[in-house]
């Protein structure tokens, strides 16, 4: 089990964040969340990569729009995560991402390996960072394949159209 811990991003902005495991972990996941918010299933997915030997950390990056989202998965639900999602930047998102990493440095010592992100399943990551490639020796976990902000928010407006009447 975890706990919910702060984070200042480099803007000066502070989030929420559920962290699990070791400070003597060999690596750290930054565990990004779905359209859902930091909800039960990714503290779940935290405590999971935990238990396999990493420290993680999922930050609450819809915090900058309202604190402790938690949604379902109703189609009522999903149209909210995605009024959540618009209303961010994709230059927010990822310094909530570098401060949750840098979070999972300041918990390992200097010659441990550095953090990386990985998206949740079914998640809407942020656009990669500016490194195309992890540094070496960082752990790099992918349940879902990357997509782009872009596909994202697509995903996100047709999720609000309703079917045609015929």
């Amino acid at each position: 089990m975890g706990s919910t811990v702060t984070l200042k991003a480099a803007d000066g902005f502070s989030l929420s964040a559920y962290s699990a495991g070791s400070a003597s972990a060999k690596a750290g996941l930054v565990v990004v969340q779905a359209i859902f918010g930091g909800n039960h299933h990714m503290r779940d997915m935290t405590d999971r990569f935990a238990a396999a030997g990493y420290l993680a950390i999922s930050p609450a990056l819809f915090d900058r729009v309202e604190r402790g989202v938690e949604l379902g998965y109703t189609p009522d639900d999903i149209a909210k995560g995605c009024d959540y999602r618009m209303k961010l930047n994709d230059a927010q998102v990822i310094q909530d991402v570098e401060a949750a990493a840098a979070h999972l440095g300041a918990k390992k010592s200097e010659s441990s390996a550095p953090a990386s992100a990985a998206p949740s399943p079914g998640g809407v990551p942020p656009a990669p960072p500016s490194s195309p490639h992890p540094p070496a020796g960082t752990a790099a976990a992918s349940p879902a394949p990357r997509t782009s902000a872009r596909t994202a928010r697509c995903r996100c407006i047709s999720a609000r159209r309703t079917p045609r009447s015929r």
